[in-house]
């Protein structure tokens, strides 16, 4: 898995993303994912997300491609995708400008400079190099087309999950593992190829 690292590489995955996605500026997309297991010993209800199973969370950057640009996994599924993004030094990089954001240019059509940025949902919070739709009330006519042109260009992430899941045959259809059923074990019912995206934190170990 390799991230560009200088404006020029950040701006030709823009240009992939604005010829298949037509959304302008954007050097990927991000969200969070997660991965069923089976609680560790005594880890309470740590690992136990609002989905009601438990899990550990996937957060990545996904370009044009469906490739994975960055990830970070094993943080438990109690946490937020916001929370784990924001103490990532990844989020430090992107804040502070050495993550090489092509400098801020026009959008099409237009003469504003506009700066480059990722693309995420609601679970994220809208900053200068990140951005996510209208919320749902009182939209106008040209908010609702920027939401639904934002939205398809996410799509991305969303397949790449797909086949990431299809992958590794995550189990997410399965229904969920709740507390009183198994209230303790050691392994995940999925496994993530450490080739594939880079450890934050070991996984549960495998049956």
């Amino acid at each position: 898995m390799t991230r560009p690292t200088t404006p020029e590489g950040l701006c030709e995955i823009s240009s992939q993303v604005m010829e298949k996605w037509n959304f302008p500026h954007t050097c990927g997309a991000l969200d969070g994912k997660h991965v069923a297991c089976k609680a560790p010993p005594k880890s309470g209800s740590v690992y136990y997300n609002y989905k009601e199973f438990y899990s550990i969370m996937l957060i990545a950057l996904i370009d044009a491609d469906c490739t994975f640009l960055w990830a970070v996994v094993g943080s438990p599924g109690s946490s937020s995708d916001a929370q784990i993004y924001n103490e990532s030094e990844f989020q430090q990089m992107a804040e502070d400008g050495t993550i090489g954001f092509p400098a801020s240019d026009p959008l099409p059509n237009n003469y504003k400079d506009v700066p480059y940025f990722f693309v995420s949902d609601d679970a994220f919070g809208l900053r200068k190099h990140m951005i996510k739709t209208y919320t749902l009330c009182g939209l106008t006519e040209e908010e609702r087309i920027f939401n639904y042109r934002l939205s398809r260009a996410k799509r991305v992430i969303e397949n790449a999950f797909g086949i990431l899941a299809n992958r590794f045959q995550d189990q997410n259809t399965a229904p969920p593992i709740h507390r009183q059923d198994h209230p303790e074990g050691a392994h995940c019912s999925s496994q993530l190829d450490e080739n594939e995206v880079s450890n934050s934190a070991e996984p549960a170990a495998r049956p």
